[in-house]
């Protein structure tokens, strides 16, 4: 992944939001549940295009999700930086403490299905809030 072109692409995602909200273009206080429903809507079409395989509108389709969800963030005044921030250290500790558990039973990540990882992720995820009160 080409995080250089990510960010700039957030950058510029940020300041076309800001330019259109500008000329007036924008949700308003109120507006929430119409926010939500465009959110949904991209996310809808993002699953709908998983299906198709086809990767030309995948990367389409999580474009348009990706900017609703920037705009839904903004719109609720989220620093989205600390945001992301605070995601991924959440995310390396439930990690670290899944990959902790699952060594204590002797166990091993490496080809472990989806469902048979999901008790211990549901374990780490209580520790960090027990832990961290988040």
């Amino acid at each position: 992944m080409d995080t250089v072109k990510l960010m700039r692409q957030m950058r510029e995602c940020v300041h076309l939001q800001e330019d259109a909200e500008a000329q007036g273009f924008k949700f308003h206080e109120g507006e929430e549940e119409a926010l939500w429903g465009k959110v949904e809507e991209e996310l809808h079409e993002v699953v709908e295009a998983t299906f198709e395989h086809d990767k030309a509108r995948l990367t389409d389709e999580f474009g348009d999700l990706l900017f609703m969800v920037i705009r839904a963030a903004r719109f609720f005044d989220v620093d989205l930086g600390e945001a992301l921030l605070q995601a991924n250290v959440k995310f390396s500790l439930r990690v670290a403490h899944v990959c902790v558990l699952v060594k204590e039973e002797g166990k091993s990540l490496n080809g472990m299905p989806l469902n048979e990882i999901a008790p211990y992720w549901q374990r780490a995820k209580e520790w960090a809030e027990r832990s961290t009160g988040k």
